[in-house]
């Protein structure tokens, strides 16, 4: 299995719970998890909490970028 920003881990994960990538939402905190969802055609949530700034992040055009947890769930509803 190739590593991120490979798709590889994120079907194999939707392959075990059973879920089709329109259904599905990467979560991520770095660049190279926003690259990863793009490989996998899954749309990408940034936190600007994380690993990377929200500078950075805006690089690669998340599909959404959230500031905090709670958030998130406005995003996917």
């Amino acid at each position: 299995v190739k590593k991120k920003p490979a798709p590889d881990t994120v079907y194999a994960a939707l392959r075990e719970l059973g879920v089709a990538a329109e259904d599905a939402v990467y979560v991520g905190d770095s660049d190279v998890d926003m690259i990863t969802a793009r490989n996998a055609d899954i749309k990408a949530i940034a936190c600007t909490w994380g690993f990377c700034t929200k500078e950075q992040l805006l690089t690669v055009t998340p599909d959404h970028m959230v500031n905090h947890p709670s958030e998130i769930i406005d995003k996917i509803i």
